[in-house]
């Protein structure tokens, strides 16, 4: 699974490695920012155990980079499937639900995104549920930053 992002460092919202264990900086790879490598799913001598749920916490930091000194609101998904905490994606032989680590929490309990304020950071966090019966969409993980400032 690759994240891809424009190939400026300095992008609006910086993707970055925060665990290395599971994912790879792929700033000299034309084609993606970070590579996220979560093993053989099915082969527990180099994946994770078969019919079971495993976290993995920090697997990404996203970094306001926004010029303009204003905070952002990031969050998971796209307009098509609206924005969200989290995001499932769909991998041969697993689900891998990603997660803002500190979503904001509004009047209602429940918001879908995370603010971060120029120049700081929010992490994501991965739950692989291999307890599923897939192959595997192809599906891709979306994140999604917007001006906060309003």
């Amino acid at each position: 699974m690759s994240v891809g992002t424009t190939g400026d460092g300095q992008a609006y919202l910086g993707v970055s490695v925060t665990n290395s264990a599971y994912a790879v900086d792929g700033s000299t790879d034309s084609e993606a920012a970070v590579t996220i490598d979560l093993g053989d799913t099915g082969n527990e001598s180099v994946g994770f155990n078969d019919d079971a749920t495993t976290y993995v916490n920090g697997i990404l930091e996203l970094t306001n980079n926004a010029a303009d000194g204003n905070s952002i609101e990031v969050s998971l998904g796209g307009a098509e499937s609206g924005h969200s905490k989290s995001q499932t994606v769909s991998i041969a032989g697993a689900d891998v639900t990603f997660a803002l680590s500190d979503p904001d929490t509004g009047a209602d309990g429940d918001l879908a995104y995370a603010t971060v304020s120029a120049g700081g950071t929010t992490t994501v966090d991965a739950e692989i549920n291999t307890a599923v019966e897939n192959s595997g969409d192809d599906e891709m993980l979306t994140l999604y930053a917007e001006d906060g400032s309003s």
